[in-house]
């Protein structure tokens, strides 16, 4: 693999750089799923204490054990038993609920994996007026012996961790597919397929195979205890992500195995397999229509993989074959190339516009909404890139092809494509952990109404 130069990096740092800067004020913890309606609704006063909750979202949720509790009036924290019933959670409320208010606290996750978090207030017969002193052992009283806002939450940590891993997984499952796929459909010649099929490529496959594998292997515990907590993992693991996990780390064993390029046969059904692995923990596993949602998702990555992947592994063969003066094969290497990036744009082009129109919530979610802002990040650098791969086939490969440009000026320019594109793929697996809806889950329900003298600690276990 060649080195990207000091330019192409300026602008790979600076697009990330942009994301960053856009993603300052996003909230820090929102919610794949939103609750639509709740019985009691929020902030009513009751003449009589229900004798249960419900509570509604807009896909189907499972409640995490334990972490449905109610507070009351006195500060008082009692656990509830839930369960889910289509796209309703149920609680059962005690008997005895005294006049007052009341906070109704619940964890549930999400259909694509993500975990959501919400409370819900409400009084009996009228709300409390002075706020009565927290009982001693509750565990959001002032006896619990700790301060809320020093309190740590029980999977501190696991937020931040998300997003990295995923990353660190599109990136490595995107670019191992692409230069594999590219091996087959781009180098037809003997010099370029003696390229992708060196020691040196091979290597570079069975890191990529080894980073995604651990990768998707690591999220598995540390989703869970995102949705649960470090030390109730158990509560927080579901089938979808360790599904999508095994088929990774199959993928990868596959591609290990085979010797990346050496054994196509093997290798590029192995990394397909991986590729198409996280629309089970993605946005498709939750936006209606499922189906077109699915084949809109699998296509937007292969697309993506054989532009971005393929483009490092063209930049690979074209420095090799430049280097052994073989131009021919070399301009028939980039002419190949760049009809397949062609294909591969407007494929990207229809499923990517066909994914933002099932997933935003409105046209305007698209500056109000962190995923739709990331969207847009994504959208100008592919914009750039899409600009420099145009230059590329219109001017810069004829005129090499002619004689009358040498072969470092589209080298130049293809580096920094490669590096615009590392920079989407970022982006990418930033997108699959972010929310397309314009409130978090904190900001729809919060207990602002509520008159209770006491701290709410969503994943920490309460006093029953």
């Amino acid at each position: 693999m060649t080195h990207l130069r000091i330019p192409a990096l300026r602008v790979l740092l600076g697009s990330i750089l942009g994301l960053l800067l856009m993603l300052g004020g996003a909230a820090p913890a929102l919610a794949h799923a939103q609750l639509e309606s709740s019985s009691p609704d929020d902030g009513t006063v009751l003449e009589h204490a229900p004798a249960s909750a419900t509570l509604t979202f807009d896909e189907h949720v499972r409640p995490i054990d334990g972490e449905t509790r109610l507070t009351r009036p006195d500060g008082t924290s009692t656990t509830l038993e839930a369960h889910s019933r289509d796209d309703d959670v149920l609680a059962a409320l005690p008997s005895d609920l005294p006049d007052g208010s009341y906070v109704l606290t619940y964890r549930v996750v999400s259909a694509d994996g993500h975990p959501v978090t919400g409370t819900l207030d409400f009084s009996v017969g009228a709300p409390s007026t002075i706020p009565a002193a927290p009982s001693a052992g509750s565990d959001t009283g002032a006896d619990a012996g700790t301060d809320t806002a020093a309190r740590a939450e029980p999977g501190a940590g696991a937020a931040t961790l998300v997003p990295v891993l995923t990353v660190a997984e599109y990136l490595s499952l995107l670019v191992m597919a692409g230069m594999l796929l590219c091996s087959v459909l781009v180098a037809r010649g003997a010099a370029a397929r003696a390229v992708m099929a060196s020691d040196r490529a091979t290597r570079a496959l069975r890191v990529l195979a080894l980073v995604a594998a651990a990768a998707a292997a690591l999220l598995v515990p540390v989703t869970a205890a995102e949705v649960a907590g470090w030390t109730r993992i158990g509560a927080g693991l579901s089938a979808p992500p360790v599904v999508e996990a095994g088929a990774v780390v199959l993928g990868a064993a596959l591609v290990i195995g085979a010797g990346g390029a050496r054994r196509p046969a093997l290798s590029v059904p192995g990394a397909l397999l991986a590729l198409v692995a996280p629309v089970l923990v993605g946005h498709s596993a939750s936006i209606a229509p499922r189906p077109l949602m699915l084949v809109a998702d699998v296509a937007h990555l292969l697309a993506g993989a054989v532009w971005s992947g393929g483009l490092l592994a063209a930049i690979a063969m074209l420095t090799v074959l430049h280097r052994h003066s073989t131009a021919a094969e070399g301009v028939a290497v980039v002419r190949r190339f760049s009809l397949v990036a062609l294909v591969s744009v407007l494929v990207l082009a229809a499923s990517g516009t066909t994914m933002a129109v099932l997933i935003l919530d409105a046209p305007s979610a698209l500056v109000t909404s962190a995923w739709g802002r990331t969207l847009l990040v994504k959208l100008v650098v592919v914009a750039v890139a899409v600009g420099l791969a145009a230059w590329n086939r219109t001017r810069l490969l004829p005129a090499i092809a002619s004689a009358d440009a040498p072969w470092e000026h589209l080298l130049r320019t293809m580096r920094r494509e490669a590096a615009l594109l590392l920079g989407v793929l970022a982006v990418t697996g930033l997108l699959v952990n972010l929310s397309p809806h314009v409130h978090s889950m904190e900001s729809m329900s919060g207990p602002e109404s509520a008159q209770v003298d006491a701290s709410v600690a969503p994943a920490t276990p309460g006093t029953a």
